[in-house]
């Protein structure tokens, strides 16, 4: 399979959720499944757009910071993935993500370390 190809794979793949979006396009669930699928295919970049967009639609989505984060890490912007782990800390303690809470905690160690 050559390099076209499987970027048209790629883009097939991703056409379903777009489609969705388009019908719903402040559904902060379209936009994390699309930001997890690209993060999976580490296109990093599409990942953190709409990642954003998912926190801006549900500031209280706090899984969405702890990948945003991630993704920033992925693009070499330790600044920019250490704001987003802050910001999601206060909506991962109000929900009660004791999960969320500790990656959260633990990634802002490890760059504060690091830093």
């Amino acid at each position: 399979m050559d390099d076209s190809q499987q970027a048209s794979d790629a883009d097939a793949k991703y056409a379903p959720f777009l489609a969705v979006l388009e019908t719903d396009p402040d559904d902060p669930m379209v936009h994390y499944g699309l930001a997890r699928m690209y993060a999976g295919d580490k296109r990093w970049q599409d990942a953190v757009g709409f990642l954003r967009k998912t926190v801006e639609l549900d500031p209280s989505y706090s899984v969405a910071y702890r990948d945003l984060g991630q993704a920033l890490e992925a693009l070499e912007d330790a600044a920019g993935a250490a704001e987003a782990y802050r910001a999601g800390l206060p909506h991962a303690e109000a929900k009660g993500d004791l999960m969320v809470v500790r990656e959260l905690k633990s990634a802002l160690a490890r760059l504060d370390s690091a830093g």
